[in-house]
């Protein structure tokens, strides 16, 4: 089945990339799916749909940066755990519905850049649920949402909705520890 996966890929060198890839990840592929599934044969399924996805972006892989390569094959593993998961429970995921016209106003990669507030939007990032971390961590990494959108098996529409919900729930988050800070200077 692996041979499948590589002969996808044109030129030899690209191809033993993959392979190198495929290799050093699929543990940790499987047991990214098999936590979210607890099912041997969906894990193994689920990883098969994100290696294929994997491959279909070789090219936006940088294999040079290991931390950010796992982290991106973890997101899309974790995918497809979860769409396995709502599947097999029959659940109907709510991220179909209509983008709100305009914007909060709020640049999320601005204060991103902002260093003094990073850790507290870490930490406020690990709080979210990981549909809207992910998308909020790979357009923080550069992505395009169409680059996302190929990455993660969903519409551009999707993600722009995730993006969107993403931020309003960090804007939320962010104003209620600002008054609650500016609480504790007040007394």
């Amino acid at each position: 089945m692996a041979i499948f996966y590589f002969s996808a890929i044109e030129g030899k060198k690209k191809q033993d990339e993959a392979v190198e890839l495929y290799i050093k990840y699929k543990s940790f592929m499987y047991n990214i799916a098999n936590s979210v599934l607890e099912d041997h044969g969906e894990a193994e399924d689920a990883v098969h749909n994100a290696f294929i996805r994997i491959i279909e972006n070789f090219e936006k892989f940088d294999l040079r940066d290991g931390h950010k390569t796992k982290s991106l094959i973890g997101m899309i593993v974790k995918g497809y755990a979860i769409d396995a998961y709502r599947h097999r429970e029959n659940m109907v995921a709510v991220e179909e519905l209509p983008e709100e016209d305009g914007d909060n106003g709020t640049s999320l990669e601005g204060q991103l850049i902002d260093r003094e507030r990073y850790e507290d939007l870490k930490r406020h990032l690990a709080s979210l649920d990981a549909l809207y971390a992910d998308v909020i961590l790979l357009k923080y990494d550069g992505y395009s949402n169409a680059e996302m959108a190929s990455l993660l098996g969903v519409t551009e529409d999707v993600v722009r909705q995730r993006l969107h919900r993403a931020r309003v729930k960090l804007k939320k988050r962010l104003e209620m520890e600002g008054d609650q800070d500016g609480a504790k200077k007040s007394q």
